[in-house]
């Protein structure tokens, strides 16, 4: 499974710097506003503005966010399951020797 969660990990970071990338590439929301007070909401890009280059990067980020979440928590449930394994592997390996040791000093003292 480490392989596995290296892959998924190296996905998510090209994953985050893809999202920063497109999110910087997109235009501001001020300038949507400026243009539906003068009137440009009706013109031919203000209604297919989803057919755009704008829309576009809209829609590209969208998906990659949640592929980006959908990752980060299968990564965050397999870290869970890790430690929960590992403290009970630990655990088990604890009691062990301690029950070895305490065989052993018993028999050194006979």
């Amino acid at each position: 499974m480490d392989v596995l969660e290296m892959i998924l990990g190296v996905v998510l970071v090209i994953l985050g710097l893809a999202i920063t990338l497109l999110v910087m590439m997109q235009e501001g929301k001020s300038a949507g506003l400026t243009g539906s007070i003068s009137g440009m909401a009706d013109s031919y890009w203000g209604k297919n503005k989803a057919r755009s280059m704008e829309g576009k990067l809209q829609k590209a980020t969208t998906w990659l966010v949640v592929f980006f979440f959908i990752i980060c928590l299968f990564l965050n449930s397999s870290l869970f399951n890790n430690t929960a394994n590992a403290n009970t592997v630990s655990g088990d390996t604890n009691v062990e020797t301690t029950t070895e040791a305490g065989t052993e000093a018993a028999t050194d003292a006979e």
